[in-house]
C-alpha cells in the first residue's frame, strides 16, 4: 500500500513541462517514518539492522540493498518500486 508519501512528491495534474523530480530514498524514508510515527531506532529493530545503518539511509549516506529495501517497504507501507525509483 502506498501511503501519503507519493502525494507529497507527485501532484496529480501537474501542469509543469518536463519530467517530475523523483524523491530520493532518504526523502522517502524520512517522510515514511514521520507518517508512521516511528523512530529510526524502532525501524532498525523491526528489520534487524543497526540504528546507525538506518540513519545512513535517512541521511543519504548509503542506500539499502534490495533485501533491506524490501523489508523497509514492508514495515513502512510503501511500494518497493517507488523506493527504487521505478
Amino acid at each position: 500500500m502506498i501511503r501519503n508519501v507519493t502525494r507529497q512528491y507527485f501532484a496529480i495534474g501537474n501542469d509543469t513541462a518536463g519530467p517530475i523530480d523523483r524523491p530520493t530514498v532518504a526523502q522517502l524514508l524520512q517522510l515514511s517514518l514521520e507518517e508512521n510515527g516511528m523512530t529510526q531506532k524502532e525501524l532498525a529493530k523491526r528489520i534487524g539492522v543497526s540504528p546507525s545503518r538506518i540513519n545512513d539511509y535517512v541521511c543519504g549516506h548509503a542506500e539499502p540493498s534490495l533485501k533491506v529495501a524490501s523489508m523497509l517497504c514492508s514495515v513502512l507501507g510503501i511500494a518497493l518500486a517507488l523506493l527504487l525509483g521505478m
